[in-house]
């Protein structure tokens, strides 16, 4: 069986056509999509394109979390609104989480970034959550290899279900 593990099919640009690009998976054999949330508001609409998408021949499941540039937006209550988005049965991961030091270092980026000790902190926030809740995590890596694979590692070291992919 396929299954895509990380499709954020909540982006604008699938406005006008996404129960066609739903319908093309389904006739390529990809039997599941996963939508990892980036924010509070993406992982809502990822649940919202679970529930819609539930009995496709791709069927859609949602993934909840807050990308790292964006980690200064993990409050204690955006955790306690994550754990609860979780908790809906169409939720299968905590994800997009993770750490992105390309960007902060991007000067002219034109939006604020998360620096890498907020990412951090983010990272091992939601790691502890999906150990909470027993879910596998979608975890982003750019340009911080070493960093992920020991707060990875150190998670890992927890328990035998702790599990995830990487992009």
């Amino acid at each position: 069986m396929i299954i895509d593990t990380h499709v954020h099919l909540y982006n604008p640009r699938y406005e006008d056509d996404l129960d066609a690009v739903v319908a093309r998976a389904g006739q390529a054999e990809v039997r599941a999509a996963i939508v990892p949330g980036t924010d509070l508001a993406s992982s809502r609409a990822a649940i919202a394109l679970a529930e819609r998408y539930a009995e496709a021949p791709c069927q859609l499941f949602a993934a909840v979390g807050v990308h790292p540039t964006d980690a200064e937006k993990l409050t204690a209550e955006a955790l306690d609104e994550l754990r609860a988005l979780a908790r809906h049965p169409r939720v299968v991961a905590i994800g997009e989480i993770g750490l992105d030091y390309y960007w902060p270092q991007v000067e002219d980026r034109g939006w604020p970034c998360a620096a890498p000790d907020q990412q951090r902190a983010a990272f091992e926030a939601q790691l502890a959550l999906a150990s909470d809740l027993g879910l596998p995590v979608i975890v982003h890596d750019r340009d911080a290899h070493d960093d992920t694979l020991a707060i990875l590692r150190a998670w890992v070291a927890g328990g035998d279900s702790r599990t995830g992919v990487l992009h």
